[in-house]
């Protein structure tokens, strides 16, 4: 999800953008198919392994003239 707001300054000449780009932003988790061999002690059946991450949110501003 992407969110912008952009103002004018300076009688129209100049440009200010701020910007927030969300990612995950529901923080939910993105089950995905464990590696299921038996010969991989570290990740066999471990569903932790499939998460996608963290949520990101980025902040963002642009001066354009």
């Amino acid at each position: 999800m992407s969110v912008s707001k952009s103002t004018r300054l300076f009688a129209g000449r100049h440009r200010l953008q701020f910007r927030a780009d969300f990612f995950n932003l529901t923080n939910t988790r993105n089950f995905g198919i464990p590696e299921a061999r038996i010969t991989n002690p570290a990740g066999f059946l471990d569903e932790g392994s499939t998460d996608g991450g963290n949520r990101r949110i980025f902040l963002g501003m642009k001066y354009s003239f």
